[in-house]
């Protein structure tokens, strides 16, 4: 007999450990939706804010818009708020498992976007 016919399997065992890689696949999911989240709120920012007023623009008179696009601006704090929550999920889920990973990015993506979201309110 081998040493793995010696040892009882129990199943609790396995269930645990299906849950957990389970659970690891949806954290890592919601990990990587609110990164794609965060990239697409820079692009939205980026079309959102008014245009740089170059000098050689004003040379020619050339119009800039000076002003915030209000439908992105709205479209841009809704996609932060998303990331804040699915980063903020993936946290408490990646707590619940007792992970040993602590995930910093997570805590990084959440800060940064709340910091964000605030810059944007005032």
């Amino acid at each position: 007999m081998s040493e793995e016919d010696k040892q009882p399997k129990l199943e609790f065992d396995d269930k645990e450990t299906d849950l957990k890689s389970s659970l690891s696949k949806v954290i890592r999911a919601l990990t990587l939706t609110a990164w794609g989240l965060f990239i697409l709120s820079l692009v939205i920012f980026h079309y959102a804010r008014p245009e740089l007023e170059w000098g050689i623009l004003r040379y020619f008179d050339i119009p800039v818009r000076t002003f915030w696009l209000i439908s992105l601006l709205t479209w841009l704090k809704v996609v932060l708020l998303a990331c804040v929550a699915f980063s903020c999920y993936a946290i408490y889920l990646n707590y619940q498992a007792g992970a040993n990973h602590f995930r910093f990015n997570l805590y990084l993506l959440a800060t940064v976007s709340i910091v964000f979201f605030t810059l944007l309110w005032v």
